[in-house]
């Protein structure tokens, strides 16, 4: 069962509680993919029932798309000219209600299609930004280390867990403005062993960050980071 873990950047943030992973949704309508090629070497096509949503996706890039709701099973192809007949690399099936937030990535080895699930809820309501740190790599003996610096309050409080595995996430929120979040990915057995460059960035409210480890070794390890609008939470 993939690991779903809150953590403390800052002081704001001990006021936010996601109460769950996975929004109310319904039947109707629409929702939302990112795709992203987690496959190092390989450019794969992206199909959905038949369709090719994304041809010849390229390592560490995404593609987002909005799909009808409805049940889904996504494929993955080694890139090829004709549509959805290449070599078949990894297919998955799961339901897709309406408001659905996904993000999927490929990845080398099993199991190779690595899904998360975006939609949350909280007991507060305001402006907020969400943070998630993923990941979806095969290598081994990773450990992550956060830190969070509000340039205001000059606080920084880093939150670091031993155990970084595939599949596993960190999830939490924060209301304070001018956050800058730093995210390190090193290694267990040798801390002092940076497996990717840290990555800084100035967080603004009213934004939903991923932060997704992707790669089969630590020489092509990479973190990609998405940035999308949320609404307010009620």
């Amino acid at each position: 069962m993939r690991s779903v873990r809150h953590l403390v950047i800052g002081a704001a943030t001990l006021a936010l509680t996601l109460s769950a992973i996975g929004a109310p949704v319904s039947a109707a309508g629409s929702g939302k993919v990112a795709v992203i090629n987690g496959f190092p070497g390989k450019r794969i096509d992206v199909c959905v029932k038949g369709k090719e949503i994304k041809s010849a996706l390229r390592y560490g890039k995404v593609a987002f798309r909005k799909l009808k709701a409805g049940p889904k099973t996504i494929k993955f192809y080694k890139k090829n000219r004709r549509v959805c007949k290449g070599k078949l690399l990894a297919k998955q099936s799961f339901p897709f209600p309406g408001g659905s937030d996904l993000t999927i990535v490929m990845t080398k080895s099993g199991p190779r299609i690595q899904r998360f699930d975006n939609t949350v809820f909280a007991d507060v309501s305001g402006s907020w930004s969400v943070f998630f740190w993923r990941n979806a790599s095969d290598i081994a003996g990773v450990a992550l280390d956060l830190a969070g610096d509000n340039p205001i309050l000059d606080e920084v409080q880093p939150s670091m867990d031993p155990v970084f595995a595939k599949g596993d996430q960190f999830v939490t929120g924060e209301n304070t403005p001018g956050l800058f979040v730093i995210t390190t990915v090193f290694s267990v057995a040798d801390t002092a062993t940076i497996l990717v460059e840290p990555e800084a960035r100035l967080v603004k409210l009213l934004y939903r960050y991923e932060w997704i480890l992707i790669g089969s070794h630590p020489a092509n390890a990479r973190l990609v980071v998405l940035k999308r609008a949320i609404p307010p939470f009620s």
